[in-house]
């Protein structure tokens, strides 16, 4: 039996976090729970609806839907996780190091980050991607690569915010290298504002993925993901419902439960509290 003092953790929080922790789960064991090929084609059973044998119905090529599904949330997450990786190493060092030192590489990079700001990324992404025609991985860096001054204008404020306070004064009065006072006090205080920007990046690179592999420069065919399931399904719609549906309720429902995941992050509710 739990002792009840003992510190708890938000219960919608912590199903928040469960929920993000089975999606990465069943994503690295896809070919485990995936009931069919994904590239596995059967004309006979072309737009079929969902039955025993093919639970979310078949799309134009008689595709097992839930099977493309399961691969392409393999292939979505890893683009969210990895442009999300990209995303917080840019978007961190360019934001401590302006907040930080402040004066002139303060005004020069933040500067630089508003005018990256005033472009239209997803049309900028499309035409990058329509010319360099990226694999996943590639495609994972170039959303990372033009996503990180968000990240970088709120990590600069907590910076700003931190490096006036008593505890880094006192650090600096002791003599530690800036190095240390960096890597050990500041970096670490500011780690929930930079978590709640590390999940709201891999929820825009969910949905920026999505997008590029609708219009069809994204992640190509017969590499299923969920952007491209949608722009295949889409000539179907009315006839084959499902094909679409599938994709884009997963799109919807992971997105959602990151994002819900970060909004408690921010408000704390991971913080563990006594009962």
């Amino acid at each position: 039996m739990s002792d009840p003092r003992a510190p708890q953790v938000d219960r919608p929080a912590r199903r928040a976090l469960a929920i993000a922790a089975a999606l990465v789960a069943a994503s690295l064991v896809v070919p485990l729970l995936a009931p069919h090929a994904p590239d596995a084609i059967d004309l006979a059973a072309r737009r079929a609806g969902p039955s025993v044998a093919h639970w979310m119905g078949t799309d134009d090529l008689g595709r097992d839907v839930l099977s493309r599904v399961l691969h392409g949330a393999r292939l979505s997450l890893l683009v969210g996780l990895a442009s999300a990786a990209v995303t917080l190493g840019l978007g961190v060092v360019v934001g401590v190091g302006a907040g930080w030192r402040g004066g002139a590489l303060d005004t020069l990079l933040m500067r630089a980050t508003d005018a990256l700001l005033s472009m239209p990324r997803l049309p900028l992404l499309m035409v990058a991607a329509a010319i360099l025609e990226p694999g996943a991985a590639a495609l994972a860096v170039l959303v990372g690569a033009t996503g990180w001054m968000e990240t970088a204008r709120v990590v600069r404020a907590e910076v700003l915010a931190l490096r006036g306070r008593p505890f880094i004064d006192a650090v600096r009065a002791s003599g530690a290298a800036e190095w240390r006072i960096l890597a050990r006090h500041l970096v670490p205080n500011a780690a929930p504002t930079i978590a709640v920007a590390a999940t709201l990046a891999v929820g825009r690179g969910i949905l920026l993925e999505s997008a590029l592999s609708f219009f069809g420069v994204g992640v190509r065919p017969p590499a299923p993901s969920w952007g491209n399931m949608l722009y295949q399904a889409q000539q179907s719609l009315t006839v084959a419902p499902w094909a679409a549906l599938a994709p884009g309720a997963c799109i919807f429902a992971t997105v959602f439960v990151i994002n819900s995941l970060g909004a408690r992050i921010a408000r704390g509710d991971l913080e563990a509290r006594p009962a």
